[in-house]
């Protein structure tokens, strides 16, 4: 069997994410032929993913295993589109290329726990481009709780009637995305990085959403396969107001918004990174941070647009938010106009931004810190 190494690298690239680290099978790659094709496929534990390795075609059957760590390093070592020649005898593999042969040995390709009858009983739930899910999850990171032993169920970014949800206790972060009403996909922290790694490999196509009970499934036009099973622990019920019915809404320029904050950044001591908010009329607000001298520093804003909910509060105190927290939410955002909502409560308060990225809508919150 004749594959070409470039094929083969492009191949891993989908399932690299899903290797395990422990001395057993999940830190191989399995190779086997399927329908006249050949498929790779790597399974950690808890993610899994595969994908067929491009102008094969075996008539053969095929199934054997390579160590996924020594698979990389021979790659490496012959470079781009050269030909390699598999040869399988028992549970050796023999690779010839270029530089010469090198030998491998493989695992009982058996003991690997395939999941075709888990595909196969799976529903589709959705089918979108993959460039919105990707764009989805990668806003949701910013803002997800990862301390699994105190809050598990707040390590989790999950999808419930088209939102999806994640907070990290000091921030919410919601994302309707239209056409994913049936979904209840639910992404555990720790596997949202390989998630995003397969959704990058699939770009501006259509990714299939499938689901169970037991994990769900998102599929390329091409067949190739990511699966996590499902995490236990669901996000806690959460109701939403899309309408931003804050106390006030102030709006101005976001490059302005940016660049003030990068300019205090630049004079500001590094273990104080909050910026304190003040409004200042209804023209204006004032962002401010301390200084290294421990003297404040400070500019001045203009507002575009100032809108006072009726019944709200409008002596709105002096608050702050962390520096890292507004570029988080600003993060994707690419009106020029950005609008803050306001909104004071009892006991401290929030300000939160809503923007549209072409169908789906970006809603963020984040409360402010104790002391100003």
């Amino acid at each position: 069997m004749n594959v070409n190494s470039t094929d083969l690298d492009n191949a891993l690239k989908v399932v690299r994410t899903t290797v395990g680290s422990s001395s057993d099978i999940s830190s191989h790659y399995v190779f086997r032929s399927r329908g006249g094709f050949l498929e790779v496929l790597s399974n950690d534990g808890r993610t899994f993913s595969s994908c067929v390795v491009p102008n094969v075609s075996t008539e053969e059957s095929l199934n054997f295993t390579v160590e996924a760590r020594r698979m990389h390093v021979l790659l490496d070592s012959v470079g781009q589109n050269q030909f390699l020649e598999f040869t399988v005898l028992e549970s050796e593999v023999t690779v010839k290329g270029v530089r010469g042969k090198v030998s491998f040995s493989s695992l009982d390709p058996s003991l690997f726990p395939y999941w075709d009858d888990l595909l196969s009983g799976s529903k589709t739930t959705a089918k979108l481009p993959a460039d919105r899910l990707h764009n989805a999850f990668s806003h949701a990171k910013q803002f997800i709780y990862d301390q699994e032993a105190k809050a598990p169920h707040l390590c989790v970014a999950e999808f419930r009637e088209g939102v999806l949800y994640s907070t990290d206790q000091m921030s919410v972060s919601l994302v309707k995305v239209p056409g994913m009403e049936e979904s209840n996909l639910r992404v555990f922290v720790k596997d949202l990085s390989s998630v995003l790694s397969f959704l990058s490999t699939v770009k501006a196509s259509n990714v299939e959403i499938l689901e169970s009970d037991r994990a769900y499934f998102l599929r390329r036009e091409d067949g190739a396969v990511f699966g996590e099973t499902v995490y236990a622990h669901r996000f806690p019920n959460m109701s939403v107001n899309w309408d931003l019915d804050d106390d006030q809404s102030w709006e101005l320029n976001q490059k302005d918004l940016l660049d003030g904050v990068k300019f205090l950044q630049s004079g500001a001591r590094l273990d104080e990174p909050r910026v304190r908010f003040q409004k200042l009329g209804e023209n204006a607000i004032s962002l401010s941070m301390t200084s290294v001298s421990g003297k404040p520093l400070s500019l001045t804003i203009p507002l575009s647009k100032f809108t006072q909910k009726e019944g709200g509060v409008t002596d709105m105190p002096v608050f702050a938010v962390t520096d890292v927290y507004l570029a988080k939410m600003l993060n994707g955002n690419t009106n020029d106009k950005v609008c803050l909502g306001i909104t004071k409560k009892s006991a401290g308060g929030w300000v939160r931004i809503r923007d549209d990225r072409g169908t789906d809508i970006y809603m963020t919150t984040v409360a402010w810190l104790k002391n100003a």
